[in-house]
């Protein structure tokens, strides 16, 4: 009795471990199927009618889901075997990929909510439905006719009223929103009650040399936001760098000229931890049908031109896939340097194993494959 059950323990055991293997979606031909992390095809190519296939993601009760692409651009939630969840009749299904992991629907001009399983909390009544935010208690803003509203991620609207913007906010863990319009600013909770003026709002500084140094964990509350601007000129091509903050005016940090090129079709950049400075870590810039990958300085972090770069899986730009002779390889976007060399027919997947690697294909073999070209089965 007791080898039984120990038997079945290991069993269970197995059988769990097998269920959180990775799934990466992958094409051959124009089709599309779904490969395990060692290889093994859950759904070969073309035997489900899917146009494309977004990288899968673990909804938080041990199974995957990504969204998939009908080929007449429907859209809908399938599992890692390629069953559909929620069936591909949607013009719009966004996944929110951390918790509370809810997918948006849109069809007709009109947004509703619904759990990875399929599960409608809200109906499609709304014009609009942002993204949820972080905090314990995450919570959306919705648009419908004049009205604005917060629903929370069972479903329940918290707050509506017509003729207001609003945004939400999110300190040491706990959501607020901030209601503007019809004369007034008024703060609310997550449950939306009505606050006074919050202990989070920190003053507001449009010359940043005059920002307070902040401690560990400080920090301005809102949205700060850093955006490049590209500028053509006749003999390269000029990249602003402008900061900005929902309560001040626009701040340009710097400008970077790259001399002898003809576009910038990418870029990363950061700000720092207090705000004061800005780093511009790498461009991709075209130079007739050449891409080059470069730091600030205009030098190269790549040591040759590409084919080709796009953002890579599409709405996922976690790495970018470069083109070099017909072969394929992934580019870091936070870095411009490459983590998979493009010399592989196919990198299935856009999240590596724990060792750094990247599945990808050459020929019939699948194996794991490193920045420096190491292979492993």
């Amino acid at each position: 009795m007791k080898s039984l059950i120990t038997s079945t323990f290991f069993l269970f055991l197995i059988t769990v471990l097998f269920a959180q293997d990775r799934a990466y979606p992958y094409s051959e031909n124009e089709k599309w199927g779904i490969v395990s992390k060692d290889g093994r095809i859950l759904l070969s190519p073309g035997e489900k009618d899917y146009q494309y296939i977004h990288p899968f993601y673990f909804n938080g009760k041990g199974a995957q889901v990504a969204v998939a692409h009908s080929k007449d651009d429907k859209r809908g939630l399938i599992d890692e075997k390629g069953n559909a969840v929620i069936p591909l009749v949607y013009d719009e299904v966004i996944l929110q990929e951390k918790a509370p992991r809810l997918v948006a629907l849109g069809v007709n001009g009109k947004r509703g909510l619904a759990t990875t399983k399929g599960e409608i909390l809200v109906p499609l009544s709304f014009d609009r439905l942002w993204r949820f935010s972080g905090g314990k208690m995450p919570l959306a803003v919705f648009k419908k006719g004049t009205e604005r509203g917060v629903v929370d991620a069972k479903g329940k609207i918290i707050f509506k009223e017509e003729r207001v913007s609003i945004k939400t906010v999110v300190h040491q863990q706990e959501t607020y929103f901030r209601v503007v319009g019809n004369d007034r600013t008024e703060y609310f909770n997550c449950k939306g009650k009505s606050l006074k003026k919050p202990d989070f709002l920190l003053p507001v500084y449009k010359e940043l040399d005059k920002a307070p140094d902040f401690g560990e964990g400080e920090y301005y509350a809102g949205s700060h936001v850093l955006s490049y601007f590209y500028e053509p000129t006749l003999n390269g091509v000029i990249v602003k760098a402008e900061y900005s903050h929902e309560y001040s005016e626009p701040v340009i940090f710097r400008e970077y000229f790259f001399e002898g090129y003809d576009e910038i079709i990418f870029h990363h950049g950061e700000l720092s931890e207090n705000k004061k400075s800005e780093t511009l870590h790498f461009v991709i810039a075209r130079k007739g049908e050449q891409y080059f990958s470069l730091n600030a300085d205009g030098e190269q972090l790549v040591p040759f031109y590409l084919d080709k770069v796009k953002l890579g899986r599409r709405y996922v730009p976690r790495v970018l896939e470069v083109f070099k002779d017909g072969k394929m390889g992934f580019m870091d976007v936070k870095t411009g340097k490459l983590i998979v060399p493009p010399i592989y027919d196919a990198v299935l997947g856009n999240a590596p194993d724990k060792e750094g690697m990247y599945l990808v294909k050459l020929g019939n073999i699948m194996a794991w494959a490193n920045a420096d070209g190491i292979m492993k089965p």
